[in-house]
């Protein structure tokens, strides 16, 4: 609705709003793969990175408006899992601020679409 409050009927708008949506989703992707493989596997993380980048069953979200609630859904799952890895048992002051964002990305992402039932799942593994 707010694409549509700010770019009326012009689709140009519309893309331009899923591009930087997609490109926050690839450094999500970059920083969960970063955090999973060792600090020797940088290059394997940024070629993993770079197929999600350009894999076309991703970026045909983007360049469809009308599938943006996939690429919601995609930032919201990816950011409530970003949040959970950073888990700091010994910052209870910070770790409660990351848990309470955690817990609003799963609503965000469920919210998005309903297949955002899945990131609560996915924290839980």
């Amino acid at each position: 609705m707010l694409d549509a409050a700010m770019w009326g009927k012009e689709p140009f708008g519309y893309h331009l709003t899923s591009v930087p949506l997609h490109v926050v989703n690839v450094l999500l992707v970059w920083t969960v793969i970063r955090q999973i493989t060792s600090p020797a596997a940088s290059l394997s993380s940024v070629l993993a990175t770079l197929v999600f980048a350009l894999h076309p069953v991703v970026t045909e979200a983007v360049c469809e408006p009308t599938y943006r609630e996939d690429l919601l859904v995609a930032t919201f799952s990816l950011a409530a899992l970003v949040l959970a890895m950073r888990h700091d048992a010994a910052d209870t002051t910070l770790d409660r601020w990351r848990a309470l964002g955690c817990v609003v990305c799963c609503l965000l992402a469920i919210a998005s679409k309903e297949s955002g039932i899945v990131a609560p799942l996915l924290i839980g593994v």
